[in-house]
């Protein structure tokens, strides 16, 4: 299980109704993971496009220095050719920016269930026991609606940065 996640159980256990608390913990589990995976890539190939050019540029320079070395001008040429084809999986992939997006949701997400575990905010005034005949409390229902916005966001931020469109062409 996840670490970051497993902080949180104590707050998703405060949650009495079994589908509500589910569909919580496999959301939060869903969203710091997808975080987690797009930071490692990220970290990978902003290095790796940081490094490759220094590096092309360093042997660049040997290869005008030493004749001996005759395969020099390939190997800059190779390493260019991955430089190109890591800055394409940046652009393509925007691991930065999907990273970010998954965060925030996960955040908001910690943040609401933070909310509804204090009885705090919107939480403040609501009933958290069902009443009579109910099987969810208002508390629950509303935690539920804020759930299912939060989901329904983090999915819709991410389709758009995989469509590729702006904050502006959005509006």
């Amino acid at each position: 299980m996840c670490k970051e996640r497993k902080q949180y159980d104590f707050m998703i256990e405060t949650i009495k109704n079994d589908t509500l608390r589910k569909r919580v913990e496999l959301g939060l589990k869903y969203y710091i993971s997808q975080a987690n995976t797009n930071k490692k890539w990220w970290e990978v190939t902003s290095v790796l496009s940081i490094m490759l050019p220094a590096f092309g540029s360093f042997l660049s320079y040997v290869a005008t220095q030493c004749s001996d070395y005759e395969c020099l001008p390939s190997a800059v040429m190779g390493i260019s050719f991955v430089t190109t084809v890591v800055n394409g999986i940046i652009t393509f992939f925007k691991y930065g920016e999907r990273k970010t997006s998954y965060r925030n949701s996960a955040e908001t997400l910690k943040n609401e269930v933070m909310c509804y575990a204090c009885r705090g905010e919107r939480y403040k005034n609501c009933k958290y026991e069902p009443e009579q005949g109910e099987e969810i409390s208002e508390a629950e229902r509303l935690l539920s609606e804020q759930v299912e916005n939060i989901l329904k966001n983090g999915y819709n931020k991410i389709s758009v940065i995989e469509k590729g469109k702006s904050a502006d062409e959005r509006c």
